[in-house]
């Protein structure tokens, strides 16, 4: 093999292990736990933006 497909193996090789360590990461830290939470959260939030608003158009 010559010198680029060594650098070329190694550079993929150490991508790969970038992505896996991201990856595992994720996985360890709970990033991939309940994923439909944080669309919820950003409506309720929404509402009680909207709710402190409608109180202030009382006075």
């Amino acid at each position: 093999m010559d010198e680029g497909t060594i650098a070329l193996i190694i550079t993929s090789g150490g991508i790969f292990a970038v992505f896996v360590g991201l990856f595992i990461w994720g996985l360890v830290s709970g990033q991939f736990r309940n994923v439909e939470e944080p669309k919820y959260r950003i409506f309720e939030a929404e509402d009680a933006r909207d709710e402190k608003k409608g109180e202030g158009n009382n006075g």
